[in-house]
């Protein structure tokens, strides 16, 4: 290998100025390609399918078209007032009007039911109409609607009356739109608090985080990573060569991504960052064999540099996309996507370092002496000797560290908590996140888990049934009574308790088949003048199949649905299905359980990747280095990386989530690579001369590999280290958990490798002396 690719570069040195204009022209092709790379926003995106053997209700279906929800609140302690409620509605006709609106569903849309005698009847809650004014009659008559209806009772109105809630479902590729509701809106804030929130606003946040973090932290990176190689090299072409190389290589990225039509979300919008900072390694590599192997009056220095690093730089390569490639065995499109991203990216930074690089160098003016003695006399030089006479000296010392890693690692790797809920992943002092806190703590958030209930062998007219529906009522009863999580339950059974109550002053379920198909009719009439999903399929038309919607929240933490409390939901569901009649079937679904199947698709996809990851990682080192020992010495770094990294989040309780969970993948993708180099350089002293001790070739290598592995960590580090002032707290947690591991994985290449190898190597040899020594003190 070594020798074609000294072949090639010497081609590409006799020809590199023809080879800069090939990369140049290449590189005009994928910027106009990469400006038309998109967005994507929608986070809902990144959720798992539904389950393929269950059919959801044709009511719950989404308009293609109004395909997300725009909520409000408003909030006064004056909300019963004729200013304040012309106003709202006022604001709900222009809401209406806009061609980015399709049905609304509010309290003044809702039906309710009153006892007139011994009549029930179906009234309207708002008995307003028209242009005009409101009067306070109607206002007051309003609000004792709403306060004795069991049913919008913390569902569109709060407990306490003081605040309604509003649903709009809308097109959400009306760009305008948002900015239009604000300003229908705003009459109301002067009367009244509103508090926004929904699907439409989520995707306009992401939005504005996904742009803004896509040229600030790549901003970011690109300053920090420059500042490195300046202050490594102290040479000016050490630190816009790279630069020089890092940005083709982004602008390649964007244009391939362009083309493959992967869309930027908030997982792969970290992917330039990766691609800068870990492409900026092989740079790194190249230039310190640049200057290692200059000898004034030499012109071959830098062919002989670049063959002699180009092992390294293609081991490291492979093991980097094997990391990142690892994900595509995720469920999720998305992480499928970065996973390619990011290993074209660093595949395209290999093949420029090993071809661009030694081209704009030929073309340079060579090394000064200056700039030699700073390489060969520098701090980094020098920390690198120390480390050698410490490791040949302490090496039990760190062979206990790396036991105490691995005993920590087994006491906490099942104590890692897990968040999967995208609201907590905006920064907390977003609007957004205020507002739908308020929703929260006034109505119990919006989240909704739904039970589909169907009958034995689908028999009609089966929920009909007085014993059936007092049933299934016991069960609700006892699912509010279980779980605190709970806050409201939308069911037929509960609109037959409150209508039983309205018409015989008594919330049972009435015992007379004749009055439950009375109710039922009366409850279709409401359904039909009502536009809500989890209204309209509360019973279908067969009454086979019943829908029941609770609204859920977290009430541990006073906050929105987690993982957490959707599970302790699910849990008490499943606890609570026996008393359910027999030979009905129960589905849980919606926003809960997508959540809770996420979650685990998470796990398991973190658990797949590691294993296809380690293993393909395991074979190439062993096929590279045609050793088992050394593929096993190999992976002993990013072990202790991986396992220090699962203490370190246990210790600061950061949970795992959709992005952090790639940290593994990188880890051991990346973390490899300078245990690699070590090893590539200690294996070949082993060979030239295997009489010389252990100890002597450790120094030597850890001398000679430590500057190019302190300074390849510290470029990837201090660039990752930029994601911490990124928008979304997944995102710093990413930059803070990889930046963590692969300084732990440079720690354990420098301390812990070269120990278990002095341990591997010479306690056998001594083992075998003093069995020697024993046999010839017995012979004599």
């Amino acid at each position: 290998m070594q020798f074609l690719l000294s072949r090639m570069i010497g081609s590409i040195q006799k020809y590199a100025k023809a080879t800069i204009a090939v990369v140049v022209i290449l590189s005009i092709g994928f910027a106009f390609a990469a400006v038309k790379i998109q967005f994507d926003a929608d986070y809902t995106s990144l959720l798992p399918p539904t389950e393929d053997n269950f059919i959801m209700p044709e009511e719950a279906a989404k308009d293609t078209v109004f395909s997300t929800d725009h909520i409000v609140m408003v909030e006064s302690d004056n909300l019963y007032t004729p200013e304040t409620l012309t106003a709202i509605t006022v604001a709900l006709d222009r809401m209406a009007a806009h061609p980015s609106v399709g049905s609304s569903f509010s309290a003044f849309d809702f039906v309710t039911v009153e006892s007139r005698g011994t009549r029930l009847l179906t009234v309207p809650m708002s008995t307003h109409s028209g242009d005009a004014a409101w009067t306070q009659a109607e206002a007051d008559l309003f609000k004792q609607r709403l306060m004795n209806d069991d049913i919008v009772k913390s569902l569109l109105v709060s407990d306490d009356g003081r605040s309604l809630v509003f649903v709009f479902t809308v097109n959400p590729n009306i760009a305008t739109a948002l900015t239009d509701y604000e300003e229908i809106w705003k009459p109301v804030r002067s009367v009244a608090s509103v508090y926004v929130t929904g699907g439409a606003t989520i995707n306009e946040r992401v939005m504005t985080y996904l742009t803004k973090d896509l040229t600030t932290l790549l901003i970011l990176c690109f300053i920090v990573i420059l500042i490195i190689y300046y202050l490594s090299f102290r040479a000016k072409r050490a630190m816009f060569i790279p630069f020089s190389l890092s940005f083709i290589s982004i602008i390649w990225t964007f244009g391939i991504m362009s083309l493959l039509d992967f869309p930027m979300t908030i997982i792969n919008v970290i992917t330039p960052c990766l691609v800068l900072t870990l492409g900026s390694s092989y740079s790194i590599h190249v230039l310190t064999e640049y200057f290692q192997s200059f000898r004034e009056g030499n012109p071959d220095y830098i062919r002989i540099a670049v063959s002699k690093i180009g092992k390294t730089i293609f081991l490291a390569c492979i093991t980097d996309i094997v990391g990142f490639m690892s994900l595509l065995t995720s469920q999720t499109d998305a992480f499928k996507e970065f996973g390619i991203s990011v290993s074209i990216g660093i595949s395209i930074c290999a093949i420029l370092s090993v071809t661009y690089l030694p081209a704009v160098l030929t073309i340079t003016i060579e090394p000064q002496s200056h700039q030699m003695n700073l390489y060969k006399n520098g701090l980094i030089a020098k920390i690198s000797s120390r480390i050698a006479r410490i490791i040949v000296r302490r090496w039990p010392w760190f062979l206990l560290l790396f036991s105490i890693v691995v005993v920590g690692f087994f006491a906490t790797k099942d104590h890692i908590g897990l968040d999967a809920n995208y609201m907590s992943y905006l920064p907390k002092k977003d609007p957004l996140v205020i507002d739908s806190q308020q929703l929260t703590d006034n109505l119990k958030g919006t989240n909704n888990h739904y039970i589909t209930l169907d009958a034995p062998d689908q028999e009609k007219g089966y929920f009909l049934k007085p014993e059936v529906i007092k049933q299934v009522y016991a069960f609700e009863q006892l699912v509010l009574k279980n779980s605190p999580d709970v806050a409201h339950i939308i069911s037929f059974p509960s609109y037959v308790s409150f209508m039983n109550r309205v018409s015989s002053g008594t919330k049972d379920i009435p015992e007379t088949p004749g009055i439950i198909l009375l109710l039922s009719r009366y409850l279709k009439l409401i359904t039909t003048q009502l536009d809500n999903p989890s209204i309209k399929m509360l019973l279908n038309e067969d009454a086979s199949r019943m829908t029941i919607t609770l609204r859920v929240y977290d009430s541990k933490v006073q906050n929105f649905q987690s993982v957490a409390s959707a599970t302790r939901v699910d849990e008490v569901l499943l606890a609570s299905g026996p008393s359910l009649p027999e030979g009905v079937k129960m589905t849980i679904w919606g926003e809960g359980k997508d959540a809770i199947r996420f979650s685990t698709i998470i796990m398991d996809d973190q658990q797949r990747s590691i294993i296809v990851s380690f293993i393909l990682v395991f074979a190439i080192t062993v096929l590279a280095f045609r050793s088992l020992k050394i593929g096993i010495f190999s992976v002993i770094p990013i072990l202790v990386g991986i396992m220090a990294n699962y203490i370190f989040m246990f210790v600061t309780g950061i949970p795992f989530d959709m992005i952090t969970v790639g940290f593994t993948s990188v880890t051991i993708g990346v973390g490899i690579d300078n245990a690699l180099h070590f090893l590539i350089r200690y294996d070949h002293k082993r060979k030239l001369n295997r009489y010389v001790n252990v100890r002597v070739h450790l120094q030597q290598t850890i001398r000679e590999t430590g500057r190019p592995i302190l300074l390849t960590t510290l470029s990837i580090v201090s660039g990752l280290a930029m994601l911490s002032f990124g928008s979304y707290t997944p995102i710093r947690y990413f930059g803070l958990l990889v930046s963590i591991s692969l300084i732990n994985t440079m720690l354990a290449t420098l301390f812990i490798l070269p120990s278990v190898i002095i341990m591997v190597e010479e306690l056998p040899r001594k083992r075998r002396k003093r069995l020697k020594n024993r046999s010839l003190g017995k012979n004599s």
